[in-house]
């Protein structure tokens, strides 16, 4: 086939296709040349290196104040992190602070869950949880990054920031279980959470709905609440423990 014939088949320059004949004949080959092109000046093996090694020593550590302390463009700082170090910039997890009593507290609850199905159907528990959800953000995550390979991203290496602080917040109190589930409850962060108030806030209105969608109504796993008061709390239907 001519070079004629190929240029116009595949929409590209003459001369580019007499080029690469040229070079395949005479060399076997269509590889570009080493030593051809601008020599790079700032993505060096030495300026990797030094950025690969800042890393390694402090992975949350600022791009920006890294290319202003080498003297550096931005870009060309975060073109070496992500192009040629293969690093993400993640943030940090957000996570509860875990003691070591809150540790042993959850064993055993994972234990008496495991206990509870054995003589139990998944169908008679109806499942509930409380969160926290905050109305005022208290932090700014956005300006905050951790520099990680993807594969570490997972891994205990990813930073959690945690907070002590409280900002605005509501209570949201949700059940579910394999027949159906319950509308959410909201209760305001502000009211003190005792075996009265989830009485009349939480439980009461959680018996209405699941009355209506579940056959069985079973009690929360803060029961607790109710046992250490010594207040009573009748149920219009049978009732069982509940996690």
């Amino acid at each position: 086939m001519k070079n004629s014939a190929i240029s116009s088949k595949l929409g590209v320059p003459l001369r580019t296709v007499q080029k690469i004949v040229k070079q395949w004949r005479e060399e076997g080959h269509v590889q570009t040349k080493p030593g051809r092109g601008r020599k790079r000046t700032v993505n060096t093996r030495r300026m990797r290196g030094i950025i690969k090694k800042r890393i390694e020593r402090k992975d949350d550590r600022s791009l920006i104040k890294m290319a202003k302390e080498l003297k550096i463009s931005r870009k060309s700082v975060q073109m070496i992190v992500k192009n040629e170090l293969g690093l993400r910039s993640y943030r940090p997890l957000n996570g509860q602070v875990l003691t070591e009593q809150a540790k042993q507290n959850r064993k055993e609850k994972c234990k008496k869950l495991r206990d509870f199905f054995k003589v139990r159907r998944k169908e008679d528990v109806l499942w509930s949880d409380e969160k926290v959800f905050t109305v005022e953000v208290a932090k700014n995550s956005q300006n905050h990054r951790q520099h990680l390979s993807p594969a570490l991203k997972n891994t205990r290496k990813r930073k959690i920031g945690t907070r002590s602080q409280f900002p605005k917040s509501l209570i949201v109190w949700g059940g579910i279980s394999a027949l159906g589930k319950i509308p959410l409850l909201f209760i305001d962060k502000n009211v003190k959470i005792n075996s009265k108030i989830y009485q009349e806030e939480i439980l009461k209105k959680a018996v209405v709905h699941g009355n209506e969608i579940i056959p069985i109504f079973f009690l929360n796993r803060m029961g607790h609440l109710l046992i250490e008061s010594k207040q009573r709390f009748s149920f219009s239907r049978p009732k069982s423990a509940l996690f």
